[in-house]
């Protein structure tokens, strides 16, 4: 019997897990819950405030892990409003790990990092099929995302 998204989010402890800016990682998965709400507002209301947990301005945390599988199990079910918000997410987290590849802010890919970026490259199929969206914005965020990880796929395959 498949468990529910709430009974997977609650298996996670998220206390083990930081957030880049201070924000309490067990924000998250009522946030990830109300992504797919038939409420078009609490949708979007949480999607911005999950922005801001996982990934505020770039900045990434150790949460970004966990709640990756999450993201991309979300994206088919969602509104395209939603999709683009969750695109954005992502996006965050493919430049978080090219700068950790191109070892900026002394970072490297490592420990979480090295999850992160391995993740994001395992979906990647699913991330890229976004590029034949119906929708402008998908296909941008789709095309963005892989200019990220194309790098990122390098530097791994480098070595890095």
């Amino acid at each position: 019997m498949a468990s529910t998204l709430e009974q997977r989010l609650g298996q996670i402890n998220w206390n083990d897990f930081d957030s880049a800016k201070g924000f309490d990682s067990n924000e998250i998965p009522p946030l990830l819950v109300k992504l797919d709400s038939p409420d078009a507002n609490a949708a979007l209301e949480a999607a911005q405030q999950l922005w801001n947990v996982v990934s505020h301005q770039a900045n990434v945390g150790s949460n970004s892990v966990p709640t990756l599988p999450f993201l991309i199990e979300l994206l088919p079910s969602v509104s395209t409003e939603i999709q683009s918000e969750i695109l954005d997410i992502i996006y965050n987290f493919a430049c978080h790990a090219r700068m950790c590849a191109d070892r900026a802010e002394s970072l490297s890919l490592t420990g979480w990092h090295r999850d992160l970026a391995t993740r994001l490259i395992t979906d990647r199929s699913v991330l890229d099929s976004f590029g034949q969206a119906d929708d402008q914005d998908l296909i941008e965020w789709s095309v963005m995302i892989g200019e990220e990880l194309d790098v990122v796929a390098d530097r791994i395959q480098d070595g890095g």
